[in-house]
């Protein structure tokens, strides 16, 4: 897992099962390098342990397509899923698509996750007219809510605004060329390394090595063979790894590319186009 700004990556992590346990390190780990404006996650990090790491920045992360039931009482496709069900904070209540009201009835700790979980039903299931496509229990259709179901919302309703589509449209032409110039410019198909502590060096080492030929294309797009040699010399100042220089490198890199972006912008409005591989 990478974060990238756009122009290197300024954060990185491995995890030998799951992601989302490396948000908080990784964001860590960019904010040193200065101010985290936008963060566009993919699908796979929607989740409550993720949304509240990242409830205080300015994140994108749709929902999951893959996973239509994903907390949500496991129904089959033939029922009407709870994304159907509006919440109404005020109340505490949830509105079925026949437009009834479903109230808070019990809750409980889940032991196996230690995360707390509400219950909500209503009488007029005896008489709902549409009751085979909702449920098929003798006591009705039971919504529950679980602890962490607001942020969902919120990423839900964030994720709604027209602004927001487009700004994450973006997120694949920033982020997957990066893994493809790994894998088919730097040969970096598969780990040489055995074992967690030597394969995230290893991946360290790549994200180092990219970002070394990003410094040369960036300096030498801007000022050719002697902007290379600058892009050299950042790259040199990379590897002794020190937290204040990594800062600069970076802080350097970024200068370089704000003026890529000028250059670029120019040459836009000239029908003229600027690409920096």
């Amino acid at each position: 897992m990478i974060i990238y700004l756009g122009f290197a990556i300024v954060a990185q992590g491995l995890h030998p099962s799951n992601e989302n346990s490396c948000v908080e390190t990784l964001v860590k780990q960019a904010q040193e390098q200065g101010e985290l404006k936008d963060l566009l996650f993919d699908a796979g990090f929607f989740t409550r342990t993720t949304l509240d790491i990242l409830k205080d920045l300015n994140a994108l992360i749709p929902k999951d397509k893959t996973l239509p039931a994903q907390e949500d009482e496991q129904q089959t496709s033939k029922y009407y899923p709870k994304s159907t069900f509006q919440y109404d904070t005020k109340t505490d209540t949830y509105t079925c698509p026949q437009g009834n009201i479903l109230s808070f009835v019990s809750s409980y700790l889940d032991k196996s996750n230690q995360r707390r979980e509400r219950k909500y039903t209503s009488k007029a299931c005896a008489s709902c007219p549409v009751r085979d496509k909702c449920t098929k229990s003798q006591s009705g259709r039971t919504i529950k809510r679980y602890e962490g179901d607001e942020l969902k919302e919120a990423m839900l309703e964030k994720m709604s605004h027209e602004a927001n589509k487009e700004l994450y449209k973006k997120r694949s032409a920033w982020v997957e060329p990066v893994f493809s110039y790994m894998r088919n410019q730097m040969k970096f198909n598969r780990f040489k390394r055995k074992g967690l502590k030597k394969v995230r060096l290893e991946f360290s080492l790549q994200a180092m090595a990219y970002n070394i030929t990003r410094a040369v294309a960036l300096g030498g797009a801007l000022y050719g063979l002697g902007g290379a040699l600058k892009g050299l010399k950042l790259a040199h100042m990379l590897i002794r790894m020190s937290k204040t220089i990594k800062m600069r490198f970076i802080q350097e890199m970024r200068k370089m590319h704000k003026e890529i972006e000028q250059i670029a912008l120019i040459r836009n409005h000239n029908q003229k186009f600027l690409l920096v591989a």
